[in-house]
């Protein structure tokens, strides 16, 4: 259904609108839409970047096939245990986590519910008041579209890459590759709040000067928000997820018992290495098969030497 309202928008507009999608219960979400679950995470995560295509083609003629570029917003509700269900290792490896901003409401015990009071009368209108210049700037008074509006943001760029460098020096002191890999995606996150904000600065009329500066403080600020969050929440998922594709790189890159021994080696030297490398082969099995096929010779007690050069990478 989004594949084909996305489509919509695209053939009556000329261009693709974004989605706004809530849950109050983020748990009841995850249970309703179990079976389409997986294609919910690739759109979530490819609704994040403009340009990044989705599609889906059925058979059956009854079915509706496209690829288009999905837009969408969301606001989830959820509890920690709630949210980590549905942040599973696929969507912290796939890059779920990094593609959200989390706003946590501390619950202490014994304390009482938090309070929302409503919008007072002059709030509300300067709401309807910005929301009404968005609206103008969307669409034109036909209905139709306004041609897209770009925010020159080249005078942040500084700040955005040494706050990127602070940020990659750390994480090269400490080996923490969660900080190194979340550093990024905050930094995304920062960046595309602080231009919203900057566009909201322009249709309130505040001076260009006043607006990059409190621009740059808000970058600063929720960088380093977005990556706290990310590292309190997820950082240690991660680094367990990446240890583990670690050691299952290193077994295929294995290079074998043969490329590892130097040119001369004891028999005792073989058969720590095998127990080391935790080989069913037995040491005295690889001496009785290599010296039968000419790949080692024994050069005297207990001391053999390879026949063929190899080098271990």
């Amino acid at each position: 259904m989004l594949v084909k309202r996305s489509d919509h928008h695209v053939r009556k507009y000329g261009c693709t609108l974004t989605f706004f999608m809530f849950s109050d219960e983020l748990a009841q979400m995850v249970d309703a839409g179990k079976s389409g679950y997986s294609n919910l995470r690739t759109i979530l995560r490819n609704s994040f970047d403009l340009g990044a295509t989705f599609g889906i083609d059925f058979v059956s003629a009854e079915s509706y096939s496209a690829i288009v570029d999905i837009n969408m917003c969301t606001l989830f509700c959820a509890t920690p245990s709630a949210l980590n269900r549905y942040m599973d290792d696929d969507s912290i490896e796939g890059g779920n986590i990094t593609r959200c901003t989390l706003c946590m409401m501390p619950d202490q015990l014994g304390a009482d519910g938090n309070r929302f009071r409503p919008y007072t009368e002059e709030q509300l209108s300067r709401i309807n008041a910005t929301l009404q210049r968005m609206m103008e700037d969307t669409f034109k008074p036909d209905g139709t579209l306004q041609p897209e509006k770009y925010l020159d943001m080249q005078w942040i760029d500084s700040t955005v890459a040494d706050w990127c460098r602070a940020k990659g020096h750390e994480a090269l002191l400490k080996g923490y590759t969660a900080l190194d890999v979340f550093r990024k995606r905050a930094s995304v996150n920062a960046y595309r709040m602080t231009a919203l904000c900057y566009y909201l600065y322009q249709l309130q009329g505040t001076a260009e000067s006043k607006a990059r500066r409190h621009c740059k403080k808000l970058y600063t600020f929720l960088a380093e928000y977005c990556l706290h969050t990310l590292l309190e929440m997820w950082g240690e998922r991660f680094e367990e997820i990446h240890k583990k594709s670690s050691r299952r790189q290193k077994q295929v890159r294995f290079p074998g018992i043969y490329a590892l021994l130097p040119e001369r080696f004891s028999r005792q030297m073989l058969y720590d290495l095998v127990e080391a490398s935790d080989l069913c082969t037995s040491g005295r099995k690889f001496l009785y098969l290599w010296t039968k096929s000419g790949d080692i010779e024994l050069v005297e007690n207990d001391l053999y030497r390879k026949t063929h050069k190899t080098d271990a990478k």
